[in-house]
């Protein structure tokens, strides 16, 4: 997502140094209907036409096809310089609300999640809450292993695969804040899910309210090993439950970008190798580097196809 100011810019060259019919030119080299663009007069055409592009990663195509037409002009630089990432996790505050049930207000929800931290306990995972830090980024993962946070796998997966990208940016406590301007930088992009978090008032209500969630990939990440355990079946109960716009994706299952229970580091990691490259590619709408997923898959010590059979949307030979 660029930064409002470029967006103002761009908006004001389209409206007082463009007349109309040039307007429409521009739209019709765009491919897009200039009927169908709403409002009435140019500065409302030229408004929907660049939210539009936006959304699909093509302003940068916008402002090439604008140069061509209007070379005089100055025209602002939008190559994105960020891949934005949210961490849907609990801070160590939240995760403490959560365990002595001070959240919630629904006595119907505690109950539920305190019959789901009976599976954890079953399954060996009672220090849960151990896993949260400060902040949403510190959160590391059981599925890690290793102590890391769920921002050093991802920092350290992104140098391989996203190289259109100049860096890789995390909204995760300005997402939470509920500012919207941050709800529009961060599609497309990636949103990291923990399971166990969503049954935390303040993230689930944040991710419904958000309504991002249609045009970022999104992964959630299993609190265990999910291969056959009961406890799985409760995950996908409350997602489906609450978040509904997510659970129709998931309940496709033929999206690589929507997956549901990885539960080792070695899935997560392919998983980003897959949906990394496609989404720097909407954004620079140059694409990644024809190399990057190959040069990835050599640097790894280890087999990184291997995926659990909890992620259902597995599709193979999609290397770019």
């Amino acid at each position: 997502m660029l930064p409002r100011q470029q967006r103002i810019i761009i908006h004001e060259i389209l409206d007082e140094k463009f007349d109309g019919e040039e307007l429409k030119t521009l739209v019709f080299r765009l491919g897009v209907d200039y009927d169908n663009l709403s409002g009435g007069g140019k500065a409302s055409k030229a408004r929907e036409l660049i939210k539009s592009l936006e959304r699909q990663g093509r302003l940068p195509e916008l402002v090439q096809v604008g140069k061509e037409l209007r070379p005089d002009i100055s025209w602002p630089d939008v190559t994105p310089g960020e891949l934005p990432f949210v961490i849907a996790a609990m801070t160590r505050q939240e995760a403490e609300e959560l365990k002595n049930g001070s959240c919630f207000s629904d006595e119907q929800e505690r109950k539920r999640f305190e019959e789901f931290e009976s599976r954890l306990r079953e399954q060996g995972v009672a220090d849960w809450i151990e896993q949260y830090g400060e902040e949403r980024d510190d959160w590391r993962p059981h599925c890690c292993g290793d102590g890391r946070s769920i921002k050093e796998v991802v920092t350290e997966v992104f140098q391989w695969v996203a190289s259109p990208i100049k860096e890789i940016e995390f909204y995760s406590r300005e997402f939470f804040e509920e500012d919207p301007d941050t709800w529009d930088k961060c599609h497309p992009g990636v949103v990291v899910i923990d399971a166990i978090s969503l049954f935390h008032p303040t993230v689930k209500e944040t991710l419904k309210e958000s309504d991002v969630l249609r045009e970022v990939a999104i992964v959630i990440l299993s609190p265990f090993n999910t291969d056959a355990m009961p406890v799985t079946e409760k995950i996908q109960e409350h997602v489906r439950g609450k978040l509904k716009s997510m659970a129709k994706k998931f309940n496709n299952f033929q999206e690589t970008k929507y997956v549901l229970g990885i539960s080792n580091i070695h899935s997560l990691i392919h998983w980003l190798q897959l949906v990394l490259p496609p989404i720097a590619d909407q954004i620079t709408g140059e694409g990644p580097n024809k190399n990057s997923v190959d040069n990835f898959g050599k640097a790894m010590s280890y087999d990184p196809m291997g995926t659990d059979a909890a992620v259902k949307g597995q599709v193979k030979g999609q290397r770019r």
